[in-house]
């Protein structure tokens, strides 16, 4: 589900994080600009979301504001603020263009260095549930380190509601600072959440079966022929393209240049373009086959090796292990699901 954060040369983080932390110390009416300088960060941060700034910095500034308010509580309260539109614009289209939670799980997976170059995320399977660690190993000593954990777990919970819905919270929560307090806000925010400090991970529990459902897009027409020319700024550009895509499906690979052709530009162009919206021409195809087939497998009357032949694969197996990519579970499993979901 992608690559490990890169560890080499410092670590750094984006401005944007610091940024929410700011507006909560403004509100109690701490000082911010001259503890920012001097602790070595730029006074003016908020002008630079979109800049990086050395993360022990981060947390020595962190830490200086303790007198106002602990760590912990100031970390919960910015996480409170942050959302997917938090994230970096490649990192955020990335996941609201992905099919599943499981593969939007993998995008921020891919792409959380846009964050933090030392974020780690880590997926594993624990009985029916995905335990998603995010870890930022290389700042877990220093004393501040909880307040990074709230908005490592936060970005992960705003991942998962983009799927489950904005009153989802998770099972369990992990902490790997052992001396981590949970402020009574983030008790009664998430009420019926077990809290863990001292583990060897920051993670989020989740329900595998919640992230291998496909997102609902009820945005994207429904007829391919609407699709035509891409506008060049459409947010859902992406997802539209799965749409025109999808007619071609049944006779194979309808191929790069033939698309290129369909949506009125260039092959270089139509690669550029994708690049812009962190996907590919071959992470276009897949997608669009697994919303067909996740269409055509809630009908019983297909069987798994028609659904592998009218989505363009020419074998079952082929079918079943990319289909596992993107929703984590085979064809028949999902099918499973459905049916339990149906009769719930």
């Amino acid at each position: 589900m992608g690559s490990r954060a890169d560890t080499g040369g410092p670590p750094i983080v984006r401005a944007a994080h610091l940024i929410v932390a700011c507006d909560v110390l403004r509100e109690i009416g701490a000082p911010v600009e001259g503890g920012l300088r001097r602790t070595g960060l730029p006074g003016l941060i908020e002008e630079l979301p979109n800049e990086y700034v050395l993360m022990p910095l981060a947390l020595d500034w962190v830490q200086r504001c303790g007198r106002d308010l602990d760590p912990s509580e100031l970390g919960f309260l910015a996480a409170q603020r942050s959302s997917l539109g938090t994230l970096a614009a490649p990192l955020r289209q990335a996941v609201l263009d992905a099919p599943t939670g499981f593969a939007r799980i993998a995008a921020f997976r891919r792409l959380a260095h846009h964050e933090n170059c030392s974020l780690h995320i880590e997926p594993q399977r624990v009985g029916t549930n995905l335990r998603i660690a995010a870890d930022t190993d290389r700042c877990r000593g220093h004393g501040a380190h909880v307040a990074s954990e709230w908005l490592q777990l936060q970005a992960i919970v705003s991942v998962v509601r983009s799927v489950a819905g904005p009153d989802w919270v998770p099972e369990e929560m992990t902490f790997a600072c052992g001396a981590a307090r949970i402020p009574a806000a983030a008790r009664a925010e998430y009420p019926n959440t077990r809290f863990v400090v001292g583990r060897a991970h920051t993670s989020v529990l989740v329900p595998a079966a919640l992230l291998s459902l496909p997102v609902p897009d009820s945005e994207i027409p429904t007829d391919p022929r609407s699709g035509g020319s891409l506008p060049k700024d459409d947010p859902c550009y992406v997802r539209r393209l799965r749409r025109i895509v999808r007619p071609y499906l049944a006779q194979g690979n309808p191929g790069i240049d033939r698309l290129a052709e369909v949506v009125g530009t260039s092959r270089r162009s139509f690669q550029r373009k994708l690049s812009q919206h962190g996907t590919t021409w071959s992470g276009v195809l897949t997608s669009a086959r697994h919303e067909l087939a996740c269409e055509l497998l809630a009908d019983s009357s297909y069987k798994v090796i028609d659904v592998a032949y009218a989505t363009g694969y020419e074998h079952a197996q082929h079918f079943a292990r990319a289909f596992r990519q993107l929703a984590g579970v085979s064809p028949r499993t999902y099918r499973s699901e459905l049916r339990r979901r149906s009769v719930a």
